[in-house]
């Protein structure tokens, strides 16, 4: 089957977005999705040339990696999402964001659009809040929306009486917020640079490392992290151990971005000094000891929607409260929320989702924390987007 038959023949299925926009018909091959009762969907990017990303710095090949689920699992979260981007569209209200969660109605969990009011307090900026009080987006907002799944397709489904609930949310950055407890873990020199470790501007305040990446203008491996890390402080500078002056890098310029509600975002690249190198591992408890497995690739949008549907967890690694794992409670156009324990120094830290097939164990980034409570992760793909790079 060449190509367009076979893009054509997902389309038939209801296949939408990204799992038909990058369609690998070997990738396809090689998952467990039956196509007579299942919809792929993709899990992740994940590296065809892992050893030489490990071993030499390669540049990541990556290809989707699919998973399948059952036609009326794929109509309720795919309608869900549908309806959460319609009224996204349709709201002229500045500052509000629209996402996707899970609510009880008659003792039963279904799908819901989530409409937040974020308002932001910090140091180095104006605060922010919505161009609308929070009652008078409560009462300019629909009791209930239809979606469509597979919106555009053969297969389309639409589901009539999807809830609207609303959630009022403060989130402050102000140095009054930020825990100042002295003990932090993954604190000393690790190289090469893995993900998870503590790092500090020269200003003296404790960050973790997202994850590395490898930046495609540039054609060198990097790091990315949080940037109200930099911004909060006015720094420029990325550096290791606690009450040492060794620098690994510096913030790109062009390459930092803080954005508030709607297009939440918190993510900078450091351009790492020569001679500095990274590791795609989570960082151990030792001074460089790594942890297996090795980090493969990025999570996809396809799959933060299944596990917030079913509830599953994903993992965090934070300098200031180690491992911790929680559920994923909400999932936003360029972030998602986690129901996990975060604190000052966590910032940047990467979460993630081990996966194991029939070869190997393989990690799979999902994002950076922001910060708040439930904790917010800038959505990995958005990174990468914004920023051309890539795990």
């Amino acid at each position: 089957m060449g190509r367009r038959r076979f893009v054509e023949s997902l389309a038939a299925l209801g296949v939408t977005g990204t799992a038909l926009a990058n369609a690998s018909k070997s990738a396809l091959a090689k998952s467990d999705v039956d196509l007579g009762n299942e919809v792929p969907m993709v899990r992740a990017w994940k590296h065809t040339n892992h050893e030489e990303v490990v071993e030499n710095g390669a540049k990541p090949e990556r290809e989707p990696e699919y998973f399948g689920v059952s036609r009326d699992q794929w109509v309720k979260v795919q309608s869900a999402r549908d309806a959460a981007e319609q009224l996204r569209n349709r709201l002229d209200i500045p500052g509000v964001q629209v996402g996707v969660t899970t609510v009880t109605r008659g003792q039963k969990p279904r799908k819901a659009v989530v409409v937040k009011h974020q308002t932001e307090e910090y140091d180095w900026q104006a605060d922010f809040s919505p161009g609308v009080s929070a009652e008078k987006l409560r009462d300019a907002l629909p009791a209930t929306v239809t979606g469509v799944a597979g919106r555009g397709t053969e297969k389309a489904r639409a589901v009539k009486g999807i809830p609207v609930v609303t959630k009022q949310q403060q989130v402050d950055f102000t140095d009054d917020a930020v825990s100042t407890a002295a003990s932090y873990d993954y604190d000393c020199n690790y190289r090469p640079v893995p993900a998870g470790c503590a790092w500090r501007t020269e200003k003296g305040n404790v960050c973790t490392t997202g994850t590395p990446v490898y930046d495609e203008e540039h054609d060198e491996n990097r790091l990315v992290t949080a940037s109200h890390c930099f911004l909060s402080y006015d720094a420029t500078d990325c550096r290791q151990n606690a009450g040492s002056g060794d620098k690994i890098g510096t913030r790109d310029k062009d390459k930092i971005n803080f954005d508030h509600p709607p297009n939440l975002f918190d993510a900078a690249v450091v351009d790492l000094n020569s001679g500095t190198d990274v590791r795609r591992d989570l960082a151990d408890e030792q001074c460089d000891t790594y942890r297996d497995p090795g980090i493969a690739g990025t999570m996809d949008d396809d799959w933060l929607h299944q596990l917030e549907d079913n509830g599953y967890n994903v993992t965090k690694q934070g300098a200031r409260t180690g491992i911790t794992s929680g559920t994923v409670k909400e999932v936003y156009d360029t972030y998602f929320e986690v129901d996990t324990t975060i604190n000052g120094g966590d910032s940047g830290c990467p979460f993630y989702k081990n996966r194991t097939d029939s070869f190997a164990t393989y990690t799979y980034i999902g994002g950076v924390l922001r910060g708040a409570d439930p904790a917010q992760v800038t959505k990995m793909t958005e990174i990468e987007s914004r920023f051309s790079v890539t795990v």
